[in-house]
């Protein structure tokens, strides 16, 4: 969020747009003294096979999706942050050595071509240090987000043919937790900083977050089943939410807090299906 400066102008927040594979949504935010405020949203279906393994197939017609998006929204704002999710972006989390800025981003890279091989040429990589441990260590916890610059390229690309200047990329897991992480309720069963999970239910994968003191601490994206694209099914879903929570618990010794989970917020264009809450 912006914060308001000495001249008394309003700062203007670019439009958040998300580019899925059934619906592109927008959603104009402003930063006022009391706090932030929704002043425009919006929501377009995507053409149907525009979006192919997380790149964006047919430029020409998911721009004049965006195009429509700021009309009927009434967008009034020109400038957009993207969100990239899915199986499109690699996570590791890794130690490495206690560095920042260019050096960091060095270490990242190198460590990057570990698990991108020969692909590693072809994925722009960013790290970002972990608050969790001391400051002053050798080493430091690390998430790297690997992204095919193919998909950063056809996102920024559309955005330039509907007129639209975008000032920044994001990947949805960090998104989610900034998002929702502060609005899952009370404290923990557990402890106070007990882990959180985060499910978005999307027309062709689920993903699943756990966050822990602001931080993501684990991302998993599997594909729906055929019968979940069109029709959510509460026990399909249910089915399928259950397997990551169960892949996540097995990280963790038995009996291990870190692998408990009691808060689960469910978003995504599925998040309303009939009988899910329950």
């Amino acid at each position: 969020m912006g914060n308001w400066d000495g001249s008394g102008v309003k700062p203007r927040l670019p439009i958040g747009i998300d580019i899925g594979s059934s619906q592109i949504n927008g959603v104009e935010l402003e930063d006022t003294l009391d706090g932030v405020a929704v002043t425009a949203v919006g929501s377009v279906a995507t053409p149907s096979d525009a979006i192919k393994k997380g790149q964006i197939a047919d430029r020409k017609a998911v721009a004049r999706c965006l195009r429509e998006l700021v009309r009927r929204g009434g967008f009034s704002e020109r400038t957009v942050a993207l969100a990239l999710g899915g199986d499109t972006v690699i996570l590791r989390w890794t130690q490495l050595p206690n560095l920042k800025g260019d050096d960091l981003a060095a270490a990242a890279r190198f460590e990057a071509r570990k698990f991108l091989r020969q692909d590693a040429d072809s994925y722009l990589v960013e790290a970002t240090r972990l608050e969790s441990g001391p400051t002053d260590a050798d080493h430091v916890r690390v998430l790297i987000a690997a992204t095919p610059k193919a998909a950063i390229e056809s996102h920024t690309e559309v955005a330039d043919r509907a007129g639209l200047a975008v000032v920044a990329i994001e990947i949805e897991p960090m998104a989610v937790l900034r998002a929702l992480m502060r609005s899952t309720g009370p404290r923990g069963i557990f402890w106070r900083d007990q882990s959180a999970a985060f499910v978005v239910l999307g027309r062709s994968n689920i993903g699943m977050y756990v966050g822990q003191r602001g931080e993501l601490r684990f991302a998993r994206t599997v594909p729906c089943p055929e019968s979940l694209g069109n029709d959510l099914n509460p026990d399909r879903v249910t089915r399928e939410i259950s397997r990551v929570l169960s892949y996540y618990r097995s990280l963790f010794p038995e009996r291990s807090y870190e692998g408990i989970l009691d808060r689960v917020a469910i978003s995504g264009g599925g998040a309303c299906t009939p009988g899910l809450d329950h």
